[in-house]
């Protein structure tokens, strides 16, 4: 079929490898491997691709489709995991006084993994952003007040 037109195979080729992926150009090739396209038409095609109705259907079909799984394996919705995450990185803010006497920050790292993780459920690490009904209940502000010695 055409790259325009997907066929459902392709369609959902497409959106399976996008979601794995998080990759216009990757899914593309994923969904059509046979393309002899250069790099950048892949992208330009892949862009018109991604925002055609029937892929972005199938895209929220099979992200419900995980959604549901997730929530009967392990017996938590997405909002539950974000919940947790949002708590993790609140923890992960937290300072200590180290061997010098500066206060330095307990799990820092830990904080940013679990910021980047809710974002990525929240889809705000795509290039074309999704509408989801998932919102945090309250936000998470970082302060960082640096002292000199």
């Amino acid at each position: 079929m055409s790259q325009l037109n997907p066929s459902d195979q392709e369609a959902t080729d497409y959106a399976s490898a996008w979601i794995i992926k998080n990759d216009m150009t990757k899914a593309f090739d994923a969904a059509f491997p046979n393309s002899k396209s250069k790099k950048k038409s892949r992208y330009e095609v892949a862009c018109r691709l991604h925002k055609h109705v029937k892929i972005q259907s199938r895209i929220k079909e099979l992200q419900q489709v995980a959604r549901n799984k997730s929530n009967d394996e392990f017996g938590l919705s997405v909002a539950e995991l974000q919940r947790m995450l949002a708590q993790a990185a609140k923890m992960g803010l937290g300072t200590k006084i180290d061997q010098q006497g500066n206060t330095v920050p307990v799990g820092l790292s830990g904080a940013v993994s679990a910021i980047a993780e809710i974002n990525k459920m929240d889809g705000n690490h795509a290039a074309i952003k999704n509408e989801t009904d998932l919102t945090l209940t309250e936000p998470i502000t970082i302060t960082r007040t640096v002292v000199d010695p």
